[in-house]
């Protein structure tokens, strides 16, 4: 973990555009909050700047770096550092800013809109706002023979292997969404400015759009490429578009079934939906292509797996129920009232369920996993 840590301290540009950020906007009375704090790189930033108190929040156990971090830096007097989900944390005051870069590739991120919304709610002064202030998205579509033949690794053989039919497998590959790597992609058009998101006062996160693109390069659209401009103020933002070179997120790819002969000059029609389930807060995408030669959709709805039993199981008109590991962890916690130890609890559930436990070790294997799950692990 402290690698991938330590690897983003290399990006220079993204962390030098946020500390000249937090330097023109953080004066002495400012009260200041980062969540997601990893190392507490911004926090410290703030700090320096002479914020008047800043909050690092963090719910990973990087927390614990940071920490000694700012001990060793001798930052400890202006940055409380807290360990928890920001949308489970009560703090004493609000804040003139909030800074936060727990982005995806394309922004969204699973649990991002719910932590976002939380902040500016119960973090922010009416008065206050985030950093970065926006968030641009744009998409184009791409050309990749090497990235595809990667994704559609068995298409010489017709996915038939071992004398049986693996198309399902290549079904779901091509109905998922994946990070881009280093094979070179070639833009078959200008960048799309698809949504400009406010995160102070965005209402719709989630989105649809169907729009027209001019193909300008000759090729095989593969798929799309999407990124994001991240804005501090009008003059000032830094791009994780495929034309920056190396950065901290790289770029989300939108894949098709199938390749698209184009020429320049040529258009081609493209639909795109975010979606976010409620109350996971899992984000699914909905995508489509129309050219002369035919259309294409996909969705990452299809690219799971999952059973569909437990699936109808989370409808909001589904009875809930209880197996019986869900049930002895269930009284497990419900007997965690701040005055039994551990012991006292094993014992406890000892006497409830004499048919599973034949001494305290095997509840102990049941109650260290919840342990870690109470403090967040």
């Amino acid at each position: 973990m402290i690698k991938y840590f330590r690897d983003l301290l290399s990006d220079r540009i993204r962390i030098e555009n946020f500390r000249q950020a937090i330097e023109s906007t953080v004066n002495h009375n400012s009260i200041v909050v980062e969540i997601g704090s990893a190392l507490g790189t911004y926090s410290f930033f703030a700090a320096k700047a002479g914020a008047k108190a800043v909050y690092a929040i963090e719910m990973n156990d990087i927390f614990y770096v940071g920490r000694e971090l700012a001990e060793r830096n001798n930052l400890t007097d202006r940055i409380k550092f807290i360990h928890g989900r920001s949308t489970e944390i009560d703090l004493p005051e609000k804040a003139d800013l909030i800074i936060i870069e727990d982005f995806g590739p394309f922004f969204y991120y699973h649990n991002l809109l719910e932590v976002i919304r939380d902040a500016r709610e119960r973090f922010l002064k009416a008065d206050g706002r985030f950093l970065p202030a926006r968030i641009t998205l744009y998409i184009a579509p791409f050309e990749s023979q090497a990235w595809r033949d990667e994704l559609d690794l068995f298409a010489a053989v017709n996915d038939q292997l071992f004398g049986f039919d693996w198309s399902y497998t290549t079904e779901i590959a091509f109905n998922q969404t994946y990070y881009a790597d280093s094979h070179p992609k070639k833009l078959l058009s200008a960048p799309f400015l698809l949504k400009t998101i406010d995160l102070k006062n965005e209402t719709n996160f989630p989105f649809q759009k169907q729009f027209e693109i001019n193909i300008q390069e000759n090729g095989q659209i593969h798929g799309l490429i999407g990124w994001w401009d991240c804005c501090f103020t009008d003059q000032q933002f830094f791009s994780n578009s495929p034309q920056s070179g190396n950065n901290s997120w790289g770029q989300l790819i939108f894949p098709f079934r199938y390749p698209i002969n184009v020429k320049s000059g040529e258009s081609v029609n493209i639909s795109l939906m975010v979606l976010e389930s409620s109350p996971s807060g899992l984000i699914d995408y909905k995508w489509k292509i129309t050219h002369h030669s035919g259309s294409q959709e996909q969705d990452t709805f299809s690219g799971r797996f999952f059973d569909l039993q437990q699936f109808n199981q989370m409808r909001r008109d589904a009875t809930p129920s209880l197996n019986e590991k869900r049930l002895i962890q269930t009284f497990i916690l419900n007997q965690i009232d701040g005055k039994r130890s551990w012991d006292e609890i094993a014992e406890s559930v000892m006497k409830t369920f004499p048919e599973k436990f034949a001494s305290k070790e095997d509840v102990f294997k049941i109650v260290l996993p919840l342990s870690n799950f109470l403090k967040g692990n």
